[in-house]
């Protein structure tokens, strides 16, 4: 998998919903285990940081205590840590990215 098509797939596991690092590096592995792939956590790290930069996605830092999530930079704490979401312009990107998935590989 090249870094774009990563970068691909993480927009679309974070584009409708707040997702963990946790849970964003267990669904990518899993992905790729079905086609033979594999990622290491580094490679997802820098695939975030990337989205991230280009204005797709955004951190987080979600608590119990508080009922809103508080948008953070992605250097203040441990990826393991934040969770992450799609930006507006991350979400359409998203819906273009499954529209196109669901021509080429419908179910």
């Amino acid at each position: 998998m090249t870094p774009d098509e990563l970068c691909d797939l993480l927009l679309l596991l974070v584009s409708d919903d707040y997702e963990s690092f946790c849970y964003i590096e267990e669904q990518t592995r899993e992905c790729l285990s079905k086609i033979g792939g594999q990622v290491s956590t580094s490679d997802i790290e820098s695939a975030l940081r990337k989205l991230i930069a280009q204005g797709d996605v955004s951190a987080f830092l979600l608590d119990s205590q508080r009922p809103d999530a508080e948008a953070v930079l992605v250097d203040s704490r441990p990826m393991s840590q934040l969770w992450f979401y799609a930006t507006k312009d991350g979400q359409k990107k998203a819906h273009i990215l499954a529209e196109v998935a669901q021509r080429w590989f419908p179910t």
